[in-house]
């Protein structure tokens, strides 16, 4: 999903908005969506949309003629910090996202601060981690008779 947009392919700049729509009605209808593949399109799409609309934008009409990092590298270090904010695992969140996406040099270390940023502020919204919310959520407490040991 996120390969296209991190490649350059122009989708509709409402991209991160509707599949962050389409995500929740899927969670919330039952059906069993992921929480990968989502959570780097709509960082990906968001990093996109915010190159478009603010980035490039800002950057016309000044005496700079390398408008910085382009899209696909916007889209990359946004797709990691969104995941690392929904997982609240920067590391994982930087080795996925490394693999997946071809960005070298300089730019590790903004996909690096990028996860660790959006770690600390969705832990300022939700103290608990992703995965340790759903293995609660998944699994029962055991009766205390069946933590006894016969011997």
């Amino acid at each position: 999903e996120a390969g296209p947009l991190a490649a350059g392919v122009q989708p509709s700049r409402l991209f991160f908005l509707l599949k962050a729509v389409a995500t929740w009605l899927s969670f919330w209808s039952g059906i069993p969506g992921g929480i990968f593949a989502p959570s780097i399109a709509i960082g990906t799409g968001f990093g996109a949309f915010m190159h478009d609309v603010l980035i490039q934008p800002a950057m016309r009409g000044t005496l700079i003629m390398d408008t910085g990092p382009h899209r696909p590298v916007i889209a990359a270090i946004a797709a990691c910090a969104y995941f690392a904010g929904v997982t609240q695992a920067p590391i994982t969140s930087f080795a996925v996202c490394s693999g997946m996406f071809t960005v070298r040099g300089h730019y590790f270390i903004a996909m690096i601060c990028a996860s660790f940023l959006a770690t600390a502020t969705a832990r300022l919204v939700s103290p608990r981690a992703l995965y340790s919310a759903l293995a609660d959520h998944q699994l029962a407490p055991l009766p205390p008779e069946s933590l006894q040991f016969g011997l």
